[in-house]
């Protein structure tokens, strides 16, 4: 039993933990010689355009738009889109993807066939209630509840334990009362 209530509360430890990121917004220092020593001649914020010199030690001479050249840590710069204009990239195609099926729904709704199918769907299921209000006293638990289908697990889980207890006390009673 013991051992159950641990699992339990492991289980319930391992789903409290939150989930924490990295930010994706770091400022470089530009420096005038190739070491992080010193303090920076500038602090360069993400996505700032700049042209490679020469790399050197880790670090890469590079040139500002401004014409200002310095030195910047070579693991910093990356040749790939900054995350937020992937994002914004994506966000435009996803609403004109929504636009191209609102326009698809639009076209579908003024179908005449489906309007037919849709009568039929709904004279369907206007039968299908009048039938279940005909077997409902049939069968008094109808209708089976989703919630149901969790007890299963839980009284297999709770038949398994019993079992393993029951054959752990059956083997100390002949044992003289030496648990295994």
């Amino acid at each position: 039993m013991k051992r159950l209530l641990t699992l339990a509360l492991l289980l319930l430890w391992a789903f409290a933990a939150q989930a924490e990121r990295i930010t994706d917004q770091i400022e470089a220092e530009l420096h005038a010689q190739p070491a992080a020593e010193g303090e920076p001649l500038k602090l360069l914020p993400t996505g700032t355009p700049m042209e490679v010199l020469e790399s050197r030690d880790g670090f890469s001479r590079v040139r500002l738009g401004d014409d200002t050249e310095g030195w910047v840590e070579s693991r910093l710069l990356t040749n790939d889109k900054l995350a937020r204009m992937r994002l914004l990239e994506l966000q435009a195609e996803m609403a004109q993807m929504e636009n191209e099926l609102n326009s698809a729904r639009t076209e579908i709704g003024e179908n005449p066939a489906m309007e037919g199918a849709q009568r039929r769907i709904a004279q369907l299921t206007r039968e299908l209630e009048e039938q279940r209000t005909q077997v409902r006293p049939l069968f008094p638990g109808y209708p089976f509840e989703p919630w149901h289908l969790l007890s299963i697990p839980l009284l297999v889980l709770l038949a398994f334990l019993a079992g393993i207890n029951y054959k752990a006390r059956q083997v100390a009673r002949r044992l003289g009362g030496f648990r295994v």
